[in-house]
């Protein structure tokens, strides 16, 4: 969820369905965007221990899955600077 600071206006940035790693979630150094982790489903049924990376704006448009649901315990996630 993104809440303003005056605590009006709260959004939810992830389908309600979808189970988020509370601990594996970063903020891009922009601040335009945050990647996390999130635990794959099968049939309805949450698939315990395989997560995928996801990115979505800080405004919860352009939920992007990057990878497969291949991890297995994720700690954390990051960003990395352009190398040129």
């Amino acid at each position: 969820f993104a809440i303003d600071l005056d605590v009006s206006n709260i959004t939810q940035l992830t389908p309600k369905d979808m189970a988020v790693h509370h601990t594996a979630w970063r903020v891009s150094p922009d601040g335009q965007t945050i990647a996390f982790a999130a635990m794959g489903t099968h049939d309805g049924q949450y698939s315990a221990g395989k997560y995928a990376v996801y990115t979505v704006n800080v405004d919860g448009r352009q939920l992007t899955q990057l990878t497969g649901y291949d991890y297995v315990d994720i700690g954390f996630v990051g960003w990395v600077p352009h190398s040129d």
